[in-house]
């Protein structure tokens, strides 16, 4: 939150100065759209691509329904088109939010558009269930936290053998 509240005050070329800097160092530059209430849209997607022109964009799609958090596919579908348009080419999408997220949604997104997945949030969710759970050794707790939490997303992804 409080890296969206920062990035939320720079200017534009202030961010523009920070994809260069960061490619000039051999790093991807990416930008966050939409949170937990307000999921991301195509529109918004290409007005940011076109002026930032982040290399991947991290979106949050997940809505809050009666029956738990999904992607509408629509919406999914829209932000792809939008953002391989105002790229000018197939353009990277990174889902922010797995939390709470109905499998069926984050395979159909992985299917459908989305080329990675950030996953540090459930890594220390399952980190710190390990070490509270094993405490003896926290560093070999978190390893089999990340290794099971990965691995379970990547079955889960479709993404587990392929390179």
């Amino acid at each position: 939150e409080d890296s969206d509240k920062l990035m939320s005050q720079l200017r534009p070329e202030d961010l523009r100065s920070i994809g260069r800097e960061s490619r000039a160092r051999g790093a991807a530059f990416t930008t966050k759209l939409g949170s937990g209430d307000r999921p991301a849209d195509g529109e918004t997607a290409a007005a940011l691509i076109q002026a930032l022109n982040p290399d991947c964009l991290t979106v949050e799609l997940g809505e809050k329904t009666a029956a738990g958090k999904v992607i509408d596919p629509a919406r999914l579908e829209d932000l792809r088109h939008a953002a391989n348009q105002a790229a000018g080419r197939p353009f990277p999408l990174i889902l922010h939010g797995l939390q709470g997220l109905e499998q069926e949604s984050l395979q159909h997104a992985c299917a459908h558009g989305i080329s990675g997945l950030n996953v540090s949030k459930d890594c220390w969710v399952k980190v710190r269930e390990q070490v509270a759970a094993d405490n003896w050794d926290p560093f070999a707790a978190a390893l089999k936290a990340v290794r099971e939490t990965i691995g379970a997303l990547m079955l889960l992804s479709g993404s587990a053998g392929r390179s």
